[in-house]
């Protein structure tokens, strides 16, 4: 559960992207708590559409986020993304809280860290439709 001051301050859509802007097909939910105490935060990701990461042609996937602050001030997500028939695969996202509409971020999945950045979102990726 996210510190209700933090909760407010990143509630909504952040979609990931490489440090020069490239989208990537992951996210993080923020959202309040159905208890209405605190925010909770969920990673969600898809499969690229035609158009790249900007739309998608799966579902949605949602995975429940842990959150605690670092000692240096940063904000730490950890969870597992579940995968059938194999066991679960951490992921960890480290986000620095110094920008507004942009957060630089290190994450961390399948033993690999990379630089990426949050931009906030006012609506998830389109379904790429395709019509036969």
């Amino acid at each position: 559960m996210l510190p209700t001051q933090i909760g407010r301050r990143l509630a909504g859509l952040w979609l990931l992207a490489t440090p020069d802007g490239a989208p990537e097909c992951r996210g993080i939910e923020v959202r309040p708590n159905e208890s209405g105490r605190g925010f909770g935060a969920r990673l969600i990701f898809w499969s690229p559409g035609r158009l790249g990461c900007t739309t998608r042609s799966s579902d949605i996937v949602r995975v429940e986020l842990d959150a605690h602050a670092s000692d240096d001030g940063r904000l730490v997500f950890q969870g597992a993304v579940p995968r059938m028939h194999e066991q679960d695969e951490p992921v960890e996202l480290v986000v620095d809280l110094s920008g507004t509409d942009r957060h630089s971020a290190s994450l961390r999945h399948r033993g690999v860290t990379r630089d990426v950045a949050l931009t906030y979102s006012e609506l998830e990726p389109a379904e790429d439709l395709v019509r036969e």
